[in-house]
């Protein structure tokens, strides 16, 4: 798994913390 922060709300919250 890659964890990489990306300000964007297309899942379900607004900052999904990948």
């Amino acid at each position: 798994m890659i964890k990489i922060s990306f300000p964007v709300g297309l899942e379900s919250n607004q900052s999904v913390p990948y």
